[in-house]
């Protein structure tokens, strides 16, 4: 997976089978500025590097020819053919829990500046803060709802299933943080 090139992101996608991506402007400013925050300190939350190229499970020992990144770039966007809807489980909450967060990291800003913490351990700890909120709203039910295909598809042991991302628990599971202190992810 390339890193923070939209372009190359986009091309990537295009060249999966049965997807034709577009990465919108909005996708464009995205990945510039993850671009800049990954030149020095910082951590890096959501599908990590280490799960992003696991296979998608698709059934119990099945697995799909996608990736957990590429199902997880597709959800977050959406598909070009407007088949898979957007379903923002990274940018959405980041906006949302903006002030929270900012409040968070400002506290975590005064412990370091205070010598209580490092840095390593301040990020560390935003980035689990981060980790239980895109857990928390991928667990919401992100809209719209499902189709009557795919929750009948989804339904497994008389357990109806209705939750949008949630399948086998992959996606939710591969959610995690790295802190990098040398500025390279």
């Amino acid at each position: 997976m390339p890193k923070f090139n939209a372009n190359a992101i986009e091309q990537y996608l295009k060249n999966l089978p049965g997807t034709s991506a577009i990465i919108t402007s909005e996708g464009r400013k995205f990945f510039a500025a993850m671009g800049q925050v990954a030149k020095g300190p910082h951590v890096a939350i959501g599908i990590t590097q280490e799960k992003f190229d696991l296979a998608k499970e698709v059934g119990p020992g099945e697995k799909s020819d996608y990736t957990l990144g590429e199902i997880g770039v597709v959800h977050e966007f959406g598909s070009k053919d407007g088949r898979i809807p957007e379903r923002s489980f990274l940018r959405v909450p980041a906006q949302d829990k903006r002030s929270e967060m900012l409040a968070f990291i400002n506290e975590l800003r005064k412990q370091v500046v205070a010598g209580k913490v490092t840095v390593a351990i301040a990020l560390g700890r935003i980035g689990l803060k981060f980790e239980t909120i895109v857990r928390d709203r991928i667990r919401s039910n992100i809209p719209p709802r499902l189709q009557k295909e795919t929750i009948r598809r989804k339904t497994r042991d008389g357990k109806e299933g209705d939750v949008a991302l949630i399948d086998f628990g992959q996606l939710i599971n591969s959610i995690s943080s790295q802190v990098n202190m040398n500025g390279h992810s």
